[in-house]
């Protein structure tokens, strides 16, 4: 059972770089696995060499627990960045989706308005027309007039239905 202190002391190494950091852990590790040294070694015995290179593996080893630590600290970082981005990204398509929405409406009412602009215009002139052609007197006339008038009016109502 000689160098059972070298065991726990890589154990001990890694935690304390984990909990606190590669500087502190180090210091951590080592300095519960020297506090252990006397525990140990009265009931398991004892080796210089095994708790010296367990000491030299824990330091290492909390080192590497620290590095750990920080890839960890990085990595939730990262992700509750990415998350915001995403959260962003969504907002961004949801007004991108309402302003194509609004686009296409606009267009359909300029083409909506353009297509019923047409009869208004004929409608317009037709009544123009034939008021001038009944003062003159010339009723026929007026009569075609009216008849585009209509045409042009269930030409209108067809756009709008």
């Amino acid at each position: 059972m000689e160098g059972v202190v070298g065991v726990f002391q890589p154990i001990l190494g890694l935690v304390g770089g984990w909990v606190f950091g590669p500087w502190y852990g180090m210091l951590y590790g080592a300095a519960l696995a020297l506090a252990s040294i006397p525990l140990w070694s009265n009931a398991m015995g004892f080796s210089w060499p095994a708790n010296i290179s367990g000491l030299l593996t824990g330091l290492a080893i909390a080192a590497l627990g620290g590095a750990i630590r920080r890839a960890w600290d990085r990595s939730k970082e990262k992700t509750r960045q990415l998350q915001e981005l995403n959260e962003t990204l969504a907002q961004a398509r949801s007004k991108l989706q309402r302003s194509e929405k609004l686009a296409f409406l606009g267009e359909m009412a300029a083409g909506v308005a353009h297509e019923l602009n047409q009869p208004l215009t004929t409608i317009s002139m037709s009544a123009e027309m034939g008021m001038l052609d009944l003062a003159n007197k010339q009723p026929a006339i007026v009569r075609e007039y009216l008849q585009t008038i209509t045409g042009q009016t269930e030409r209108a109502a067809a756009i709008i239905h």
